[in-house]
């Protein structure tokens, strides 16, 4: 290949970019795509989307060799919904994996296993909307933030439901309406 290319469909390679980055805490390209198990292209495409949406930035190392790192951003404390929240609203689509990966930190370790049913729960209740369409074993959904109400991360209840607590819209997930939450 030539030049960088998009991610490939075939995995959720942004998310294992930003794993590897947030493991390796300062890297170059090769390092990154070594780590992450990516082609450089891959690579070069993901660092310079995260450089451009501010989540990475660029060092001078030993030699005037080019490394990234994962820019410092928000705080250390807060539940992981609230990081994830954090991170959709910064990012202009991701992947469960991705976001995963991205708003975990060293005291809030998020797992896929967490992110992608809190994407499908948003996507339900209408405040993220599916930019690409996962194929089972071959690539998975990948979001975009639609409903952007505030700073609050919306949490599912257990009427299967999403509670805005920026709005105090309570949202059914079959999408039977609003409904006001008791202040």
């Amino acid at each position: 290949m030539t030049g960088a290319s998009p991610l490939p469909e075939t995995d959720d390679a942004g998310g294992r970019l930003a794993a590897a980055a947030r493991r390796l805490a300062s890297w170059t390209r090769e390092e990154l795509a070594r780590e992450a198990g990516a082609s450089y292209p891959v690579a070069h495409a993901w660092v310079e989307r995260q450089i451009r949406q501010g989540l990475v930035e660029r060092a001078r190392g030993p030699g005037e060799t080019r490394f990234a790192r994962v820019a410092a951003g928000g705080g250390a404390t807060g539940s992981p919904h609230e990081h994830m929240w954090a991170a959709m609203r910064r990012l202009p689509s991701f992947t469960a994996g991705e976001l995963a990966a991205i708003a975990s930190t060293e005291a809030v370790v998020i797992g896929e296993a967490l992110a992608g049913p809190y994407c499908r729960a948003l996507a339900r209740a209408g405040y993220l909307r599916a930019v690409r369409k996962a194929v089972p074993g071959v690539r998975p959904a990948s979001y975009r933030l639609v409903r952007n109400t505030g700073p609050m991360a919306p949490v599912e209840r257990r009427v299967s439901g999403i509670h805005d607590a920026n709005t105090q819209e309570f949202i059914l997930a079959k999408g039977a309406g609003l409904v006001p939450v008791a202040r």
